[in-house]
């Protein structure tokens, strides 16, 4: 808004003398008749002015209106609104069409660039119908009283509301010109069914721009302010039309339009068809989330409430981190292979940049965004977000996802990934006590499918293999694990998690929190922190909250090299073949062994994507869509592809890094002593490759055995 004049001084004795006969006038228009108490209480007024307008006191403080807010992309591009009780947008008187403020003029205060605030004429005129009839028939208040009375006091028809609204309006016309009150005016009146402000109302009633309403539009907007509730064109349409031609014929008597152009203007139709609501932003899962964040941020107030108000109806410029383009193709991506909202699990895709923790994509289906309250039972909306915490959702189990983190915590720790070991099933596992069932034992884990024989690192964590994984977490102990998931961005476990049973993913944590932990092997071991917002701004441009990427160093990037090298492998002829699009990829499956929850999370050099897949309420997945049980290399696999292929296409085909590995070599036997005269034995032949515990995807890819220590584990 613009700024105000500088305050004028208080009334000299002589201006408030002249103003004595104003203050009787106010007192017959308000009470309605001349009667000797009319009399007496305009004689009270009368004090009023010897005592209050001789040292007038300051305009009270003018809180600003309620406003709707903005939500933007990454790309700077609208997406919607946020709007409270109030739906306003206020714009620049500029913004504002001559003929809407000239229909307002019309019909409110045909004087308003002539008076000071309060028009004498039409105070005697209103006085004389109002004693005539009685009652109060008849009002006289300019535009400038009746923005003094909505902005500054209250609408209590009583003789002393009334002279403060006189008082305030002439000094107001004192403090700012005439288009800044006009421009305040507009911006504030109601015009029914929720909008407030000229241009909130535009679109509500017309679909419009304020800037390309017609004359009939302006003339029916100016219809409304009177009696908003009773001449909008929802309520009563025939009210409104014959309202409008009213402002018509008075506009034409101003001399603002032509016969003609009253004419035209009253033949124009009101078109119903036309009717909006404020456009809300799109992807509301992701937008519910914003919403969240900037609720609990302390930038924008220091309760809850006056974060509502700022939220809601601050007018705040809120930019986020999506990417449409992305999260159109997230959304095809699972209503191509999810569309029954009951009998399909829901799918969800959250896409993280890894150089610096912006969220792209946050995607869930095939159950839309709403309330279940009606019908709990058969329900195919949903309000709960499980990508994220803090949106109803507690985390789910992670399954062999979690394995390349056991091994950076092994790396980080010491061990090589020449750690070769045996991996029999059923092997106990020094240094890990079960807790399965409430009673303590030996943890024996064992492999999706027999399995015997010794691994090293990389081929345990292609295979996905769960006895080697197990005897790895013995080895450096579950809290080392435990703290390196935490380094690494998942918050949701303890970072003294105690039990081995985390080096199978019996662990609860969000997509939001391995899409993280997966960026920071990706960025060389640089953790970034993921974030939604980039920058909140109040209406005047005024910064509120800025955010940068917030990065360190977690992992050596040595060792986040070597993983993202073995990680390769589980794309190119492990368990996630099904996720190869054309390019390097890097990721891990993981399912639990109940087949609860299913996922599967990657990566290329720009872009780093969580897939799960699993029931609001969990329960096992088992022939969905074909499959015979869901598991990370199945579903979620294929979304992770169908999203990724088009996403990545605008991006530079780029490598991922591929370092020297150490790898077990087997012992050479040593030769048997041999006659002189003889010649040697052939060699020994070498140890043939273990059997791969894992079947093929679609058959289960992998899910693992005997999870213990509170909780199953995982093995795909």
């Amino acid at each position: 808004m613009p700024e105000p004049r500088p305050s004028f001084r208080p009334l000299a004795p002589w201006q408030a003398l002249l103003a004595l006969p104003l203050v009787i006038a106010l007192a017959a228009t308000t009470l309605g008749v001349l009667t000797l108490p009319a009399l007496a209480t305009a004689d009270g007024a009368i004090g009023t002015v010897r005592d209050e307008l001789l040292d007038l006191p300051p305009l009270p403080d003018v809180v600003a209106p309620a406003e709707r807010s903005r939500m933007y992309d990454s790309g700077g591009n609208f997406m919607g609104y946020l709007v409270g009780a109030e739906n306003r947008d206020i714009v620049p008187l500029d913004r504002i069409p001559e003929r809407v403020r000239q229909a307002v003029i019309a019909t409110e205060d045909d004087t308003f660039y002539e008076h000071n605030g309060v028009n004498r004429a039409a105070i005697m005129r209103a006085m004389m119908t109002n004693v005539q009839s009685g009652d109060i028939e008849q009002g006289a208040s300019t535009i400038t009283q009746q923005y003094v009375k909505n902005a500054m006091l209250s609408n209590a028809q009583t003789l002393e509301r009334k002279l403060q609204e006189a008082i305030y309006a002439t000094r107001l016309e004192r403090e700012l010109s005439k288009d800044e009150i006009l421009e305040r005016y507009l911006n504030l009146a109601y015009f029914g069914s929720g909008a407030y402000g000229v241009a909130a109302a535009a679109e509500r009633y017309f679909g419009v721009g304020i800037e390309d309403v017609t004359l009939g539009q302006a003339a029916m907007l100016a219809g409304m302010i009177r009696l908003p509730e009773v001449n909008n064109p929802i309520r009563s349409p025939e009210a409104a039309l014959a309202r409008r031609d009213v402002v018509l014929r008075q506009m034409r008597i101003a001399g603002f339009i032509t016969p003609e152009e009253e004419q035209q203007a009253s033949t124009e139709r009101w078109d119903p068809e036309r009717v909006t609501e404020p456009p809300a932003p799109p992807h509301p899962f992701f937008v519910e989330y914003v919403k969240k964040l900037l609720l609990d941020h302390p930038a924008l107030g220091e309760t809850r409430q006056e974060r509502i108000d700022a939220v809601f109806g601050g007018g705040l410029r809120i930019h986020t981190t999506l990417d449409q383009r992305m999260q159109t193709l997230a959304n095809q991506a699972i209503a191509d292979h999810l569309q029954d909202p009951v009998e399909h699990p829901l799918g969800g895709l959250l896409s993280l940049e890894a150089d610096s923790g912006q969220i792209r994509t946050m995607a869930l289906g095939p159950k839309e965004f709403g309330s279940c309250e009606e019908h709990p039972d058969d329900c195919h909306v949903t309000k709960v977000n499980p990508l994220v915490p803090g949106m109803g959702g507690s985390g789910r189990q992670v399954g062999s996802s979690i394995k390349p983190i056991v091994d950076t915590a092994a790396l980080d720790a010491g061990l090589r990934t020449s750690f070769y070991t045996s991996v029999r099933d059923g092997k106990e596992i020094p240094g890990c006590i079960d807790y399965k069932d409430g009673e303590k034992g030996l943890y024996r884990p064992v492999n999706y499918s027999p399995t015997g024989g010794s691994m090293d690192m990389p081929e345990a964590l292609r295979r996905s293999n769960n006895v080697y994984h197990a005897t790895v977490v013995g080895e450096i102990g579950p809290q080392t694990v435990g703290a390196m998931a935490n380094r690494m961005g998942i918050g949701s476990v303890p970072a003294d998690y105690p039990h081995c049973s985390i080096g199978l993913g019996a662990i609860d944590a969000f997509p939001i929190e391995m899409a993280s932990a997966f960026a920071t092997l990706a960025n060389g071991g640089v953790a970034c922190v993921p974030y939604a917002i980039t920058e909140v701004t109040d209406a005047d441009g005024n910064v509120l909250i800025a955010r940068e990427p917030s990065c360190e160093r977690v992992v050596d990037q040595e060792i986040a090299d070597k993983l993202v090298t073995m990680m390769q492998a589980v794309v190119e002829s492990g368990t996630a073949t099904a996720a190869q699009i054309g390019r390097p990829v890097a990721g891990k499956t993981g399912t639990t062994n109940d087949f609860k929850d299913a996922w599967f999370v990657g990566f290329t050099p720009q872009l780093v994507t969580a897939a799960w897949v699993g029931f609001e309420i969990p329960r096992e997945m088992y022939g969905v869509l074909g499959h015979r049980r869901v598991t990370g290399g199945s579903i979620p696999a294929q979304l992770w592809h169908d999203y990724m292929l088009p996403t990545m296409e605008p991006f530079e085909v780029e490598a991922l890094p591929r370092v020297p590995l150490d790898r077990y070599t087997p012992p050479k036997p040593k030769p048997k002593p041999q006659p002189a005269d003889e010649p040697p034995d052939e060699p020994a032949d070498q140890p043939a490759d273990p059997p791969a515990d894992e079947p093929p995807p679609d058959a289960g890819d992998g899910n693992g055995g005997n999870g213990g220590g509170n909780g199953d584990g995982g093995g795909d």
